[in-house]
């Protein structure tokens, strides 16, 4: 009897972990940084920049001034990505203290928990103040890495403390060579491009391999409700407006973690499917404050003419309803199955739904009220889907404890994470 007993408490481990859908890769109960070792002596001496436990991590190759700001309680991740060994983390500079918004870890380093970050593509571009804010980043919130090796991302420009946001530089695009670690191209959008309200969260690229030049950037504005283009070849930025990129009045309550509130947030994150034989994409939607998906054919956002016409006729599609406290922040798609990714921010979840199936079959990948509180940012790369949580409506509304666990990245197989859901069996292929 004790041996069954013992067996069934083995096989329902076994379920419970199966079930859960994404592996724990990375923690942080704060963020700290790799310092530059020739601030190291004075650098600490007046600042409370460690934590009982941990020693230095330095680099060689940059000085820093010896007031930086840094607030550990104000670091809080919103972004993250992959790039053969580097998982890239942004840090917004929404509050002071934030040192360096550009960073990354080694995706393969025995250390998983509180591993300091590191500038990329090193301390001196990614310092506030700056004498030459036309040569550093100040404000990044997501970035994408496209087919051709380069990482895309908006630079906000933005200083968002609390009732009193401040202009340090122009909202820009800039597009980085991974293999040198160079800005290749940057790119100030004109006032047309975008509004007084502005905010991009995220972007996605589209392009092929074998056509790097002929690159398009899409970046959704979830504060002007509006999406901005960009063509690389041209070097020329639009703005595209429609109804479906407002938020939705009846989804803008959120509970999480203990917090109820109402956001305003319109289009969040676009994602794009594999190209189709008219040589485009359908490019799919969503608002934060919203329960719908939505799609449109990328051939009217890369025509400048098509793209900026005051009326849209049938071009965008409402593709239904996801349901109830299916607000999403980030999503992404593995294009060779054509299964998408879903951070569920009002279920503290992460969701798949296979593109080529009704909206009634997303299926639940990952679910925890506990370690998995605010999803916000999805990305797949290659065969693998990860996932950041970082606890956001706590230290908004509440007080973070810096004692236990806050920022998690999680991550899976594509085949892993669906299997047991309705995405699994009806892909094309993992």
């Amino acid at each position: 009897m004790m041996k069954c007993f013992v067996l069934l408490i083995f096989v329902c481990v076994l379920s419970c972990v199966w079930s859960e859908g994404l592996n724990e890769e990375f923690t942080w109960t704060r963020i700290n940084y790799v310092w530059p070792t020739q601030s190291r002596g004075g650098f600490y001496q007046n600042s409370d920049f460690l934590f009982p436990g941990e020693n230095p991590q330095t680099i060689e190759g940059d000085e820093l001034p010896s007031n930086l700001d840094y607030q550990y309680e104000n670091n809080i991740p919103m972004g993250a990505n992959v790039w053969k060994n580097k998982l890239f983390i942004t840090v917004p500079r929404r509050r002071l203290g934030v040192p360096s918004t550009l960073n990354y870890v080694d995706l393969n380093g025995r250390n998983r928990r509180n591993v300091p970050l590191t500038p990329y593509p090193d301390w001196k571009t990614n310092l506030f103040p700056s004498q030459n804010y036309n040569s550093t980043f100040f404000s990044v919130y997501r970035v994408a890495v496209d087919a051709c090796d380069r990482l895309w991302f908006v630079d906000t420009g933005l200083l968002e403390s609390p009732g009193n946001n401040s202009r340090i530089k122009p909202v820009t695009l800039y597009v980085m060579d991974l293999n040198n670690d160079q800005i290749i191209h940057s790119h100030q959008f004109p006032s047309s491009s975008i509004s007084a309200a502005s905010n991009f969260a995220s972007i996605t690229v589209d392009v092929t391999k074998n056509n790097c030049q002929n690159a398009y950037a899409y970046m959704p504005d979830l504060a002007g409700y509006g999406l901005t283009v960009y063509s690389l070849r041209n070097d020329r930025s639009w703005r595209v407006t429609h109804n479906y990129f407002y938020l939705e009045p009846h989804a803008g309550e959120f509970t999480i973690a203990g917090h109820t509130f109402q956001w305003n947030d319109g289009v969040f994150s676009v994602e794009l499917s594999e190209i189709k034989s008219d040589g485009n994409r359908d490019m799919y939607f969503h608002s934060m404050a919203g329960h719908h998906m939505y799609r449109v054919n990328t051939r009217f956002l890369k025509n400048e003419t098509l793209a900026t016409r005051s009326y849209h006729g049938r071009d965008f599609e409402d593709l239904g309803n996801r349901g109830e406290n299916s607000q999403t922040s980030s999503a992404d798609i593995h294009q060779e199955s054509g299964v998408m990714f879903l951070g569920l921010v009002n279920q503290n979840a992460l969701a798949c739904w296979n593109t080529a199936s009704s909206l009634r079959d997303i299926s639940i990948v990952a679910k925890n009220d506990r370690t998995m509180i605010y999803p916000c940012d999805v990305k797949v790369y290659k065969d693998k889907v990860y996932m950041l949580t970082n606890t956001m409506p706590e230290f908004l509304y509440g007080q973070l404890n810096y004692g236990e666990i806050n920022f998690r990245i999680w991550s899976n197989t594509i085949r892993d994470a669906v299997r047991n859901t309705a995405c699994e069996g009806r892909s094309r292929r993992y």
